[in-house]
C-alpha cells in the first residue's frame, strides 16, 4: 500500500516538472519571437529602401546598394543566430516579466 503511495507522489512530481518544463519552453520561445520581430521591424525596412534604390538604377548589376541589401541580410542573420543561441537579447528583464505574465494568462 505504501509503495502504491510512492509511486503516485513520484509520477505527480515527474508530471509538475514536465509541465514547468513545457511553459519554461514555451517562454523562452515567446521571447525569440519577440526578439526576431523587433529586429525584423528595425531591418526590414531598410533592406526595402536599398532594394528599391537597386531596381532605380537597372543596368549596373553590383552597386552600393547591392551591397547594402547583402549587408543588411548578413547582419540580420547574425543577430538572429546571436539570439537563438543566447548569446544576446535585446528584451531587457522587466520586458521579459511581463511577456512571460502575458503568456501564463
Amino acid at each position: 500500500d505504501d509503495f502504491v503511495l510512492l509511486e503516485k507522489e513520484n509520477s505527480e512530481i515527474k508530471s509538475k516538472k514536465e509541465k514547468y518544463q513545457k511553459r519554461a519552453r514555451e517562454k523562452r520561445f515567446v521571447i525569440f519571437l519577440s526578439e526576431i520581430m523587433i529586429i525584423d521591424l528595425i531591418f526590414m525596412p531598410l533592406f526595402f529602401i536599398f532594394a528599391l534604390f537597386y531596381s532605380t538604377i537597372g543596368s549596373i548589376l553590383i552597386s552600393v546598394p547591392y551591397f547594402l541589401m547583402l549587408g543588411t541580410i548578413i547582419v540580420v542573420f547574425i543577430l538572429f543566430g546571436a539570439i537563438l543561441t543566447g548569446r544576446i537579447s535585446i528584451i531587457k528583464s522587466k520586458a521579459r516579466k511581463s511577456i512571460r505574465n502575458k503568456s501564463k494568462n
